[in-house]
């Protein structure tokens, strides 16, 4: 989804949580400016390419982590099929499933440490990216803060988020309210803020 955030107030801290490439990077105008920039990508090969070409900048923290419920370590898959590109959780759940019909090959795999999000929100983040193939509400249950904007993938295709009924009980509950969607994402907005 691209979002132009002007005149939204000041901005101190914006997260993205499965932003594969430098270039899908969706919150590439905060590289490089005041505004603390966290990103996080679970695939090794997706996060070597963001380090090196992203670390100088002094805004920007990188984890090479996936975001589960509890954390340890996680298995995952990274699917390349020339029409999409994407690394998911192991789970039946994944857009790469549903909408390419990928099927799951051992070569593919992967094994990724993981953390809860909690142990990595630092309670200040304003605007939130999140695309992790399904596993969105893992992020979104565990967080600390309650941002301006969450941009998370819910649907496309054959494809409707698994935990979409506990996304919306959380999005009413803190009062964030559904203002624009696209083929694939739900930009959420705070009505407290």
């Amino acid at each position: 989804m691209d979002i132009t955030f002007k005149d939204i107030g000041p901005v101190k801290h914006v997260c993205e949580v499965g932003c594969f490439l430098t270039e899908t990077i969706q919150t590439k105008q905060f590289l490089g400016t005041h505004v603390k920039t966290t990103l996080i990508e679970p695939n090794p090969l997706a996060f070597k390419d963001i380090e090196s070409k992203l670390s100088h900048y002094e805004n920007v923290c990188l984890y090479n982590l996936a975001i589960t419920d509890t954390g340890g370590k996680v298995k995952m898959y990274n699917t390349v099929d020339g029409i999409d590109s994407s690394a998911f959780v192991d789970s039946e759940f994944s857009p790469a499933i549903l909408n390419n019909n990928y099927q799951k090959n051992e070569e593919d795999s992967f094994i990724v440490n993981s953390v809860s999000f909690d142990k990595i929100d630092d309670g200040e983040i304003d605007i939130l990216y999140v695309d992790t193939e399904g596993h969105e509400w893992f992020i979104i249950k565990n967080m600390k803060s309650r941002p301006k904007f969450i941009i998370l993938e819910t649907h496309g295709e054959n494809y409707v988020n698994p935990y979409m009924n506990n996304i919306t009980m959380w999005m009413n509950k803190n009062e964030y309210k559904v203002i624009k969607k696209d083929i694939s994402d739900t930009l959420y907005i705070n009505c407290l803020k």
